[in-house]
């Protein structure tokens, strides 16, 4: 299988070279899914789990009005459903759907900690099951993340913690961001109306808070 790309962090200590044993060991496989399919559906129930090879994904949630909340945005090297399938017979509280066109390296769960069966061929069994924990509870942190910006009380305060949190994922002293959504997608993400968003941007910006234009923003100081 030497359509992984490298970096991945799932296999990181792993020679490439020991992939094509490990992957087939771990019974992996790729799957294709086009733009707008669903991976997951809500109320599934999921024995594997996925590593985002390439395209984008979004796991959606309706809240108590009937509205879409973005839960999160998946890039390449992204995971779906690594909690999900960890926990035998739970039934999926998202949907996940394919944004483009995208390939998923999907592993049964239940082969991570499984007793080598291919003779010994493969190696790197034991630090893949550490990558898959240490996956476990980044995701965990995103996640507490994301509830963190959804319980904050305003359209503002929302917005200037999303905003802050990406300018601490592009490093230290990042001021310029480029979105990952348009504004609708934004208002999906942050749970606000979308009138309200862009009234609010526009109030922001006036106060030399904030400035942007289309999905680049630029955090100022006093931010």
């Amino acid at each position: 299988m030497n359509i992984i790309p490298p970096n991945l962090p799932l296999f990181a200590g792993i020679l490439q070279e020991d992939l094509p044993s490990l992957l087939y060991c771990v019974r992996a496989t790729v799957e294709t899914y086009k733009k707008r399919q669903t991976i997951i559906s809500q109320g599934e129930t999921v024995s594997n789990f996925g590593i985002l090879l390439s395209g984008q994904a979004r796991s959606l949630k309706l809240d108590a009005d009937g509205r879409q909340v973005i839960v999160t945005l998946i890039r390449p090297g992204g995971v779906v459903g690594i909690i999900l399938a960890a926990v035998t017979g739970e039934r999926s509280l998202v949907e996940v759907v394919a944004e483009e066109d995208s390939r998923l390296l999907s592993i049964p769960f239940a082969r991570i900690g499984a007793v080598c069966d291919c003779g010994g061929a493969c190696r790197g069994r034991e630090q893949l099951a550490a990558n898959y924990t240490s996956l476990l509870a980044r995701k965990a942190l995103e996640l507490h993340e994301r509830i963190d910006c959804l319980l904050e009380p305003s359209v503002r305060s929302k917005v200037l913690t999303y905003l802050r949190r990406l300018a601490m994922e592009e490093g230290e002293g990042a001021s310029k961001i480029a979105l990952p959504f348009d504004r609708e997608g934004m208002a999906e993400y942050l749970n606000v109306d979308r009138s309200a968003l862009s009234r609010e941007l526009s109030r922001m910006k006036r106060e030399g808070l904030i400035d942007y234009r289309k999905n680049i923003f630029l955090l100022k100081a006093q931010c």
